[in-house]
């Protein structure tokens, strides 16, 4: 708060009247020995850091939070986030202004070098009779202004202390779900009913679970508090037998859970919008976090995002920029960057809702090659014909609950259960109803006899 009104308040005071207040303000009510080109480099300093500062913050504050998320699904820390994804692209926003801003202060600063203490004292000479009565006002309230608490200091205590929870069960390896949901609940602040409640699946090691429903039924928030971007009010999420996560009412209004880099890499998230570092070439993107937080050695790691590209036909594009790419290409990169991670389970939003036909078809080529290499996936989509060649489970869901559940997916398609599913497998398909063609009629008139 102090800062925003230090950035605001400097911000819109005119120049002169900010050398004006140095200069017989803060001089010498501190009996600071302060001539006029000392007032002039203190003004300077004092607007320009202000105006600096609010381009730095418009800078930070233009970084999409995909940014973030993706940053925290791929494991980095808040350091390694801040530096090498956040940090260069503000950088990068944040130039072009900071060039316009020196040359605002060096127009501006040769207009104060002509400026004396001469010129000063007429304007303190014009203004004394204001200055006068402002200081007697000043002084008659002094002693009745409310002083700050004895407790208050700035920022207080934001020590990070998450309690992690995890029970392992008797053997990761005798047990083959990789993911069991159970009684997970998810509400919003302020809402009415909860997004997600009482949600209990378990996904099969190896298997493809896809996730099916209308929009807004609570399909992608399902995914992103598997991979911790959300938090959850109820039930438990767990990983190969051990619990990553606990509800907890009350977290609401909470950011992202503290999972640790280790746990967040166990799961991969590959997004709707692609979400690659744009200050990152594609090879940069792959290999970012496998040698930041896996501590991988980084020419084993580049061998493997090369092979990785191949298998998905993009090897010759490994040095191009993301937004050299097109989204289809861009989509498979990104599947390609959670893949490295050697997740243990792989989470798909809407990967292709963004994509034209044919860029639909390169991604959802790839994610079948995963399905039979064996890769254990859930996955969120509308692309019901795709669904149904790639899935081994089905859940579908509305409103925050599961309508059906199959462990048969072709079943599913064919003769699902309730009737709420066959009403939204029905929605997919389309018959046209031609009007029968009309048989042309002969004009009636009088025949030549």
């Amino acid at each position: 708060v102090l800062t925003r009104i230090y950035l605001d308040f400097i911000r819109i005071m005119p120049q002169l009247a900010l050398l004006f207040i140095a200069f017989y303000g803060f001089a010498q009510a501190w009996n600071w020995n302060l001539d006029a080109t000392g007032a002039c480099v203190f003004v300077f300093v004092l607007w320009g850091g202000a105006e600096l500062g609010d381009l730095v913050r418009g800078a930070l504050e233009s970084i999409p939070k995909a940014q973030y998320e993706s940053s925290y699904v791929l494991g980095l820390s808040g350091w390694q986030t801040f530096t090498k994804v956040i940090l260069p692209q503000a950088l990068r926003r944040l130039l072009p202004a900071s060039v316009n801003l020196a040359t605002r202060i060096v127009k501006t600063s040769r207009w104060a070098s002509r400026s004396s203490t001469r010129t000063v004292s007429s304007i303190r000479r014009a203004l004394c009779g204001f200055t006068a009565r402002f200081s007697s006002c000043t002084s008659s309230c002094a002693g009745r202004c409310p002083s700050w608490p004895a407790g208050w200091k700035r920022g207080g205590s934001m020590t990070e202390q998450a309690e992690q929870v995890t029970q392992t069960a008797q053997n990761s390896g005798k047990t083959q779900t990789s993911l069991e949901i159970r009684h997970l609940v998810k509400r919003y602040a302020n809402a009415d009913k909860p997004v997600l409640d009482d949600i209990s699946f378990d996904v099969p090691h190896g298997k493809v679970f896809v996730i099916v429903g209308p929009s807004g039924s609570g399909k992608s928030t399902l995914l992103r508090t598997i991979a911790g971007l959300e938090p959850i009010q109820g039930g438990t999420i767990a990983l190969n037998g051990e619990i990553i996560e606990t509800g907890k009412p009350g977290t609401e209004s909470a950011g992202r859970s503290k999972r640790g880099s280790e746990l967040r890499t166990r799961v991969g998230m590959v997004f709707q919008s692609y979400d690659l570092f744009p200050n990152k070439t594609v090879l940069g993107n792959i290999t970012l976090a496998p040698t930041l937080v896996q501590k991988r050695d980084k020419a084993e790691v580049e061998k493997e995002a090369i092979a990785l590209l191949e298998r998905v036909g993009l090897a010759d594009r490994k040095d191009a920029w993301p937004h050299e790419l097109s989204g289809g290409q861009r989509q498979r990169v990104a599947i390609c960057r959670a893949l490295i991670l050697h997740p243990e389970v792989l989470l798909f939003d809407e990967v292709t809702a963004a994509l034209d036909p044919e860029m639909v078809r390169e991604v959802l080529d790839v994610m079948l090659e995963l399905a039979d290499s064996g890769q254990t996936m859930l996955i969120v989509t509308h692309e019901m014909q795709f669904a149904r060649a790639i899935a081994d489970q089905v859940i579908m869901l509305e409103d925050g609950g599961i309508v059906e559940q199959s462990d048969d997916a072709e079943a599913f398609f064919t003769n699902p259960k309730t009737e709420r599913a066959k009403r939204f497998l029905h929605t997919f398909e389309f018959d046209r109803h031609r009007r029968p063609a009309e048989t042309p009629t002969e004009p009636t008139g009088t025949s030549a006899e």
